[in-house]
């Protein structure tokens, strides 16, 4: 069965992989997987793709999940004991906490060792776009050709914080 981005969208081929992480405060302990937020409430940012596996659980009523604009609101709600713990892709949250908050507050919060959920980032074209297939055939080829001949791990070079997921 096609998802519903699947019948809107041309996907290309994988430019890189990431993974997401739980954030939680030191108080409420690490969570190192779904099934460890039984009876917890989750923060969820509306328009992020998460796994089915996460709305099941939801659903189920394993966890409670929260959606809400950004991941800054969830760090908010976080600080204020709204949720208990949040998912965020492992380089978003490295640049939330950097950015946003003191070395005080980041010594409270607890991120997840290992990847929650990963999955591959790919460009997306509408299909209605006029010459898409063309679009994303040009792209895809495009692609190959600078990860062969070494330039995409030259662009991967330029991003050292980044320590996980460019294609080999």
């Amino acid at each position: 069965m096609k998802s519903e981005r699947q019948e809107h969208f041309f996907h290309s081929e994988p430019l890189w992989y990431g993974g997401s992480v739980l954030v939680s405060l030191n108080s409420t302990g690490e969570f190192t997987s779904l099934a460890s937020l039984k009876g917890k409430v989750v923060g969820a940012v509306r328009g992020y793709t998460y796994t089915e596996d996460f709305w099941l659980n939801g659903d189920k009523g394993l966890y409670e999940i929260e959606e809400v604009n950004s991941d800054l609101q969830n760090l908010k709600k976080l600080f204020a004991k709204r949720i208990d713990a949040f998912l965020i892709d492992r380089v978003a949250a490295t640049t939330l906490i950097n950015r946003y908050l003191s070395p005080q507050q980041r010594a409270v919060l607890c991120i997840s060792n290992n990847d929650v959920m990963s999955s591959s980032v790919h460009l997306l074209i509408s299909r209605k776009t006029e010459g898409a297939a063309k679009l994303l055939e040009s792209f895809n080829r495009g692609l190959a050709i600078i990860v062969n001949n070494g330039q995409y791990q030259q662009i991967a070079d330029r991003y050292p914080m980044i320590t996980h997921g460019f294609l080999k």
